[in-house]
């Protein structure tokens, strides 16, 4: 078989070389042109006197023909044609830079910071020309600027901020206390939380915080095992009644954090029954019979106290579940071998039937998370169809045995 992988590759670096032969034709093109004399009617001439366009030539001429000559010539051309053409100043001070000349470079970059104090456009140009400067707090100004007013720079502006420094206050400094929100969005990463935990306690009451932010730090938190702070958070932020959130599913599920999460298996389809005269409100799980569905797909994480014991408690209505095996409801620990709780299999069919289930936490465990539970059939007829509500789930503590 004959390998496709040469000819791309032929093709590719056939294109490469079109594309730098024709930019080399465009660049000895104009070149000639300041010796033909075009009319001052046609469009070469006004590219002549256009500073954007000597710009890229002058760009052009250093980086693909190593001219360093023609480049300075042709942007001292561009700055009389228009000394307020940043670009062309950004483009002298690298060739200066790139000369050796760094003392020049400097001069210019500082006539540019002057011209850009309120000027956002070619903002991170600068920043980069100052980096290579070695100009810290030219960077670190540039950078709170982009970050404060320059939406569509900012997450670059950011990965760069945080590459420079480390550390929360350092941060603070150089971005600025007016930027401490976008560090904190930025901070929401398993690899910079502590950045964010340390902007917490500023950002909480900002009006600006969204609070889908605040769900995503307590998720963070919770993954990372900082669950005492996130369980504090949630009750301050989102839920200070309930163990179990959203028991009735009266509202949609948040699918982060200690709130509900539902996925939606093969074989299956869910709704949230909104409540009437007649009906509660409900979690309602319809089998479609297509599948043997291994079903774990709607649960809760739950912070809890080390070494305490609890009590689950709920209702259930069934509608002609099939199969042999028909679901349940589950309780396990968190990074814990206990608890690990199961209820029995609700009936086939059954009214609004209440269930409990009791469980205690282990001193090394401070999170479980409960599920509905349905495992595969191994019969012949193992395509379980039917349906299943569920609603008024509550956790609750229970008393110590010597109170």
């Amino acid at each position: 078989m004959i390998s496709v992988h040469p000819k791309i590759s032929n093709t590719f670096l056939c294109a490469i070389l079109l594309t730098f032969g024709l930019l080399q034709l465009k660049v000895a093109f104009f070149e000639q042109s300041n010796f033909s004399g075009p009319k001052k009617s046609s469009r070469l001439w006004h590219q002549q006197i256009n500073s954007a366009y000597l710009t890229q030539a002058a760009n052009n001429a250093y980086l693909y023909q190593g001219n360093s000559r023609k480049a300075l010539q042709i942007l001292q051309k561009a700055l009389t044609v228009d000394p307020l053409h940043i670009p062309a100043w950004i483009a002298l001070s690298e060739l200066k830079f790139h000369q050796g000349n760094k003392t020049e470079a400097l001069a210019i970059l500082q006539h540019i910071d002057s011209l850009m104090r309120e000027v956002g456009r070619w903002r991170w140009q600068k920043t980069m020309l100052a980096y290579q400067l070695g100009e810290a707090e030219m960077v670190a100004r540039d950078l709170s600027y982009i970050i404060d007013k320059l939406p569509g720079q900012r997450s670059k502006a950011l990965d760069f901020a945080f590459s420079l420094w480390s550390d929360s206050e350092t941060l603070l400094q150089k971005i600025g206390i007016q930027n401490r929100l976008h560090l904190f969005y930025y901070s929401l990463n398993p690899k910079r939380l502590d950045i964010a935990i340390a902007y917490w306690s500023e950002v909480r009451e900002n009006p600006e915080l969204e609070y889908r932010h605040k769900l995503r730090f307590i998720e963070l938190l919770r993954r990372q095992g900082e669950v005492t702070l996130a369980r504090s958070l949630w009750q301050q932020e989102v839920d200070g009644e309930h163990l179990l959130h959203n028991g009735n599913f009266g509202d949609n599920p948040l699918q982060t954090a200690f709130g509900w999460r539902i996925g939606k298996p093969s074989g299956t389809t869910w709704e949230l029954q909104t409540p009437t005269e007649n009906e509660r409100s409900a979690f309602h799980l319809h089998f479609t019979g297509s599948e043997n569905v291994n079903y774990y797909h709607l649960n809760q994480h739950i912070a809890l106290i080390a070494g305490r014991s609890y009590t689950l408690q709920g209702e259930a209505r069934c509608e002609n579940l099939t199969t042999d095996q028909r679901p349940y409801i589950e309780i396990i620990g968190v990074k814990a071998k206990k608890p690990r709780e199961k209820s029995l299999m609700f009936s086939a069919s059954q009214s609004w039937q209440p269930f409990t289930l009791n469980f205690s936490l282990p001193p090394n465990c401070e999170q479980v998370y409960i599920r509905l539970r349905r495992n595969k059939s191994f019969y012949i007829n193992n395509q379980i169809a039917g349906d299943l509500w569920l609603s008024n789930l509550i956790i609750t503590p229970n008393e110590f045995a010597d109170d």
